[in-house]
């Protein structure tokens, strides 16, 4: 006995549906990626930083970051690209911690901008002054980078 055919058109919402799951499973952007993206791209700005202000660099075990991040978006898991928040908690060689709070917003490629979040003080404004009376643009206030591909 040879089985009825399926009209093509009678296939086409499952064949759309099974796509759709395919390419919309778990996003690759998580907590802990933009956790482990963002807090070394802060580190290595704070060296840069200091360059720039014409202070000693510090040794790179002298400069911790750790990253507490979380998304905006009430409901959502903590995955995905869009609106994110994270606290930096960094230490200095002295070991005072200081905390600051970014806006993150990321793309879907894993790529991101991270702006002082409303209310920050610590890190002062797009510009800092320096000694001399002149400004320079404070590499801290908002800063790109991208996520590590080779990490989930």
């Amino acid at each position: 006995m040879i089985a009825p055919r399926i009209p093509a058109l009678r296939m086409l919402p499952a064949l759309v549906a099974a796509t759709c799951f395919a390419a919309c499973g778990s996003s690759s952007i998580t907590r802990t990626r933009v956790e482990r993206g963002v807090a070394p791209t802060f580190a290595n700005l704070v060296q840069v930083q200091l360059g720039r202000m014409g202070l000693g660099p510090v040794p790179p075990p002298g400069i911790r970051v750790v990253a507490n991040c979380r998304r905006m978006t009430p409901g959502r898991e903590e995955a995905g690209s869009g609106e994110w928040a994270c606290a930096l908690t960094w230490y200095g060689p002295n070991r005072t911690p200081l905390v600051d709070a970014y806006d993150v917003s990321i793309a879907a490629d894993g790529c991101y901008t991270a702006s002082v979040g409303a209310g920050e003080g610590n890190l002062g404004g797009p510009t800092i002054p320096m000694r001399d009376g002149t400004r320079i643009r404070n590499v801290l206030y908002a800063f790109d980078g991208c996520l590590d591909s080779r990490t989930r």
